[in-house]
């Protein structure tokens, strides 16, 4: 028992972190102790076991300061605990999974199966955001799901980060019979310590104690704040204002009733929001391919409806949407209420009896559609933001010298299968660089390029009243609009834009970046100028390449055509590749080279963007093969286990049968079936050799 309590104690914590210990509803009341000695720690926990409900400890790392209390010792009639504020930062987002039963007993198997199930659901649902697989654990009556998120801190917007995401797992994955809890949020919570007993109520044979154990430990990738913002971003909301369909119910609105006049694909109903009603709809009735249960309508206390998809294929879908499906001709039939239009032209005037700002509106049947215009097609258009990102020295800013250099002298960019590299007149090009110097590095290239250096402008900062140069950002549009008026640029280039967002713009949250980058749209449309951004990569694992620019999401979604400068693993040399082109088909990629000569071009490949990130065949083998060692060794480290289960959840976790098997016979795992009639095939580490292959999987 002691090992396992260990090995759960060294997979949560780093050395040197303290702990508290807590023993609930003992007969000397509460037990607690502060920890920086773990062996000490799952002693006084073998200890207490099994003469408490559960063992506790705090989840995230605790001020050192607390180990006065009670220093690597266990006393019993605690009378203080550790709070939120004694809790340095987090490193685990926990997801408590536990069936629905009376309180105070243990589950039934069948309850215990139901919470392992949801936890499959809710770990699959995440893992498709781009969530890494969690530690997986059994708390001896449900489920738990531990996502590491790389410190993040112990502050308010923290709590309330995590807050809004378990509320989102719990209105769209809590049901009858199994609940999430969305209340674990708090920095200082207490955990089921792992290798111990879950003793609720009486031992009995359809509802025993179990032992708390880790099950699988995930790959320790961390989530980032930006997944998390993501996740949290999903918590429905229903937009208030005045009053028209968003405040439905205050106009006599029922809204239960229109659903089920109208036949919605509801799967669960539930309480939300101080009063409100959420129903969670599927399949999706944008897209009947959505089918995990990720629509909802809901309804606000005060009238509010708000529906949504959380697909992005569905993005911008809303509760109106929803309606012109099932009521066409609502909105029609609305313009002529005489005591809407009322309430309408009242709502104009504010209290103060002041007209407020009116919206713009632009009436599409009078707008004179136009083509898309491109610099480069397909690569970069016209009046709109084009990303281009890459590791450091990929050649990212050759890459966008050379482009600015071909504007400048009007020489035809690389040609297309099915197209040609037309030239064009020569043209101004605006460069922000905040990274290379501009007489030793910048130019230079661009004399190598073969540029018209008068053609090209190089924004260094701006200048104050005295003339003295000061940095500038894009917060400043002042400064941007009047370089572009004074130079009239068909290319604005950026490198990068992470310098140019500005100190007090977090590059991660996604309504600070759209705020800076919204300008910058604005900016591009107005001058009809393509808007090239040189973006660094994250240090993450997201396969698809789209993702992987560094900061926030938005930034690829305000982007209209994306460019990756990278390594073809085929052949070695570099290649510039489209991940990402809203207005016209990707664009096949396009070696090139650097040398001391300068930058040229070379030829087409079919490479595409997502294969600059894939690992080569015989390292994806042999990591398939070592996750799946890892996985056995997880499963049968306890004991036997029958094989049909180990198929079961390989599956789930997306090992094939055949890497499975693989790996089976090179751990020398027997396979024998039960004795007796109808016996099943088991799976089990040989004697003698837990050890040795524990060491094995982990490396030593």
């Amino acid at each position: 028992m002691k090992e396992h309590i260990l090995e759960a104690l060294n997979l949560l914590y780093e050395p040197g972190d303290v702990v508290e210990l807590r023993v609930l509803d003992t007969a000397k009341k509460t037990v607690s102790g502060y920890f920086d000695d773990f062996d000490k720690l799952a002693d006084e926990a073998v200890r207490w076991d099994g003469k408490a409900p559960a063992v506790y400890v705090t989840l995230n790392p605790v001020n050192p300061a607390l180990l006065a209390r009670a220093s690597n010792k266990a006393v019993a009639g605690a009378r203080q605990a550790t709070s939120d504020s004694d809790i340095l930062c987090r490193r685990w987002l926990p997801v408590d999974i536990d069936p629905k039963r009376p309180a105070g007993i243990s589950s039934s198997e069948e309850e215990h199966n139901l919470a392992h199930e949801k936890a499959f659901e809710v770990a699959d649902f995440l893992y498709a955001l781009g969530w890494p697989p969690p530690v997986y654990a059994d708390s001896g009556n449900g489920a738990h799901l531990l996502y590491p998120v790389d410190s993040m801190p112990n502050d308010r917007a923290t709590a309330v980060l995590f807050e809004a995401g378990l509320k989102v797992l719990d209105l769209f994955y809590s049901d009858q019979r199994v609940s999430i809890d969305h209340k674990v949020f708090n920095a200082a919570r207490i955990w089921k310590l792992y290798g111990t007993m879950a003793a609720k109520g009486e031992n009995l044979p359809d509802r025993p104690h179990r032992v708390s154990r880790i099950i699988t430990a995930g790959e320790r990738d961390n989530v980032t704040r930006v997944q998390m913002e993501a996740l949290a971003a999903m918590l429905p909301r229903c937009r208030p204002g005045s009053p028209g369909p968003d405040r439905a119910r205050n106009q006599g609105f029922d809204l239960e009733d229109w659903i089920h006049r109208h036949g919605l694909p509801v799967v669960r109903e539930k309480p939300w929001e101080n009063g409100g009603r959420l129903w969670v709809l599927n399949p999706c009735p944008w897209n009947s391919g959505h089918t995990n249960g990720a629509a909802f309508i809901a309804q606000g206390p005060d009238g509010a409806i708000g529906a949504k998809c959380h697909h992005n294929g569905c993005s911008g879908k809303g509760w109106r949407d929803l309606r012109d499906i099932y009521e066409p001709g609502w909105r029609e039939r609305r313009k002529t209420d005489p005591a809407l239009s009322r309430r309408r032209t009242e709502s104009r005037v504010s209290d103060s009896g002041q007209t407020p700002l009116t919206p713009r509106l632009i009436r599409a049947s009078e707008v004179e559609t136009a083509d898309i215009e491109w610099l480069w097609e397909p690569y970069l258009p016209k009046g709109k933001i084009t990303f281009l990102d890459g590791n450091p020295g990929e050649g990212k800013t050759f890459l966008a010298l050379n482009i600015a250099a071909m504007v400048s002298t009007g020489a035809a960019f690389p040609a297309q299968p099915g197209r040609t590299g037309i030239g064009r007149e020569p043209a101004n090009a605006l460069f922000l660089n905040s990274e290379d110097g501009v007489a030793d590095t910048l130019v230079p290239r661009l004399i190598k390029a073969g540029a018209d250096l008068s053609r090209v402008m190089i924004l260094s900062g701006k200048s104050n009243e005295n003339q003295e140069r000061e940095p500038f950002t894009l917060a400043d549009t002042r400064i941007l609009r009047a370089a572009m008026e004074e130079v009239e640029p068909v290319l604005l280039i950026i490198d990068p834009i992470q310098a140019y967002i500005g100190a007090r713009v977090d590059i991660n949250r996604a309504n600070e970046v759209r705020s800076v980058m919204n300008r910058l749209v604005i900016i591009g449309e107005e001058f009809n100028c393509a808007v090239l951004c040189i973006r660094h990569l994250s240090k993450g694992r997201q396969e698809k390449a789209i993702f992987r620019g560094m900061g926030s999401i938005d930034f690829s979604a305000v982007a209209r055509s994306i460019l990756i400068a990278g390594i073809d693993q085929n052949t070695g040399k570099r290649i510039l590749t489209h991940a990402k082109s809203s207005l016209a088909p990707l664009g096949k990629s396009i070696h090139y080279e650097i040398s001391e000569s300068g930058f040229t071009w070379g030829n087409i490949s079919d490479m595409n963007a997502d294969d600059l990130f894939e690992p080569p065949a015989e390292q994806k083998e042999s990591r398939a093969i070592e996750e799946a060692k890892t996985f056995l060794w997880e499963q049968l480290k306890y004991g036997p286990v029958k094989s049909e289960q180990i198929f079961r959840l390989a599956n789930e976790t997306g090992i094939s049968s055949t890497t499975l098997k693989r790996a089976k016979a090179e751990m020398g795992i027997r396979a024998q079936k039960e004795k007796g009639a109808g016996g099943n095939w088991i799976w089990e580490i040989p004697v003698g050799a837990l050890d040795e292959l524990g060491d094995i999987v982990h490396g030593q």
